[in-house]
């Protein structure tokens, strides 16, 4: 199974930033019980336009367990963005299914992961 891990890091971050924020969200997914984490070329979302400064860094990480993982994987990413300073929204996509993290406060993101959570296990 592979998550594909998309970081907008908007328009005030440099390569230098972007290219450390990707490294350390890495670094925490390797950390996981996943089988690898990889860095897929650089897109811009499909609504940009050229110039935007909009930067998504995306990663494609493999696990060969689907059962709790996926749980894990977001929940590590909603910890990791809680410790960032600078504003990063994460989006998740596995399969059909994806969830945006926001550069929101983290009880927000608690609501919004739980209400994730609960409509994957009705499935």
């Amino acid at each position: 199974m592979e998550l594909k891990v998309s970081l907008d890091v908007g328009s005030e971050a440099d390569e230098i930033e972007i290219e450390r924020l990707s490294r350390n969200l890495r670094g925490e997914l390797l950390d996981l019980d996943v089988d690898d984490v990889r860095h897929l070329p650089d897109s811009a979302p499909a609504n940009a336009k050229a110039g935007d400064g909009a930067i998504w860094t995306t990663l494609l990480v493999t696990l060969s367990a689907s059962g709790g993982v996926i749980t894990t994987i977001i929940a590590a990413i909603n910890g990791w963005l809680s410790r960032r300073q600078e504003p990063v929204t994460v989006t998740v996509q596995f399969g059909d299914n994806s969830i945006t993290l926001p550069n929101a406060t983290d009880e927000e993101r608690r609501l919004l992961l739980d209400a994730f959570i609960a409509q994957q296990e009705r499935h």
